[in-house]
């Protein structure tokens, strides 16, 4: 509901750290909230299915077009910022080992996540058909509705943190964080689980 810090751009902030992780942000205390009554925690046989090791990026490391060490008194652009909106680069790998959040029970990443459940980046949006500053009604993230990614974008100075959101045009857009928007929660497979079907209407993948 705040968005007067550049740390509340962090799934998992502290005051005072561009990169702490000891409080839950809104969204990730949704999430888990409803991650935790699903089958995917509650029954043993699905709970196989999900990867323990995914690594969810919150990705707080400063742009490459950045002159200024982070700081609250300043305007600060992140990572993804540069990538996307400068460079037009999207990257798979989290630059801060401490923005490379994970379940509790993984073997890499800062194991901080209570649940291995996260939010998508900017930069998978970027890669499916979400563009910055173009609209995009016809790829698989596209729902008509504003939801969040997990990269932030920058931080105004005069109070405003803001994060990139799949918008209802299907854009790979900025949004401040205290505005209310949609979340749509991510999983990864475990090598465990086995497909079916091949993704039509008609036969959609069933996972078992």
């Amino acid at each position: 509901s705040n968005n007067n810090r550049s740390e509340y751009v962090g799934y998992m902030y502290t005051v005072g750290q561009q990169h702490g992780n000891s409080t839950d942000s809104t969204i990730k205390t949704a999430i888990d909230n409803w991650y935790k009554t699903t089958t995917l925690e509650t029954d043993s046989a699905t709970k196989a299915l999900v990867s323990k090791d995914q690594i969810f990026c919150n990705d707080r490391s400063p742009s490459s077009n950045q002159t200024g060490a982070w700081t609250s008194a300043e305007d600060f652009y992140y990572g993804a910022y540069g990538r996307l909106n400068v460079n037009e680069t999207p990257l798979l790998t989290c630059p801060t080992a401490s923005d490379k959040f994970t379940s509790k029970e993984s073997s890499i990443g800062n194991k901080a996540l209570t649940y291995p459940v996260g939010l998508i980046t900017a930069d998978e949006v970027a890669m499916a058909g979400g563009v910055f500053g173009s609209e995009n009604r016809s790829y698989y993230l596209y729902t008509n509705e504003n939801y969040w990614s997990g990269s932030p974008r920058n931080f105004y100075s005069e109070g405003s943190s803001t994060e990139f959101q799949v918008s209802s045009h299907g854009e790979n857009a900025p949004c401040d964080v205290s505005v209310l928007s949609h979340a749509r929660p991510v999983v990864s497979l475990s090598s465990k689980a086995k497909l079916s079907g091949n993704g039509t209407y008609s036969m959609p993948y069933t996972v078992s």
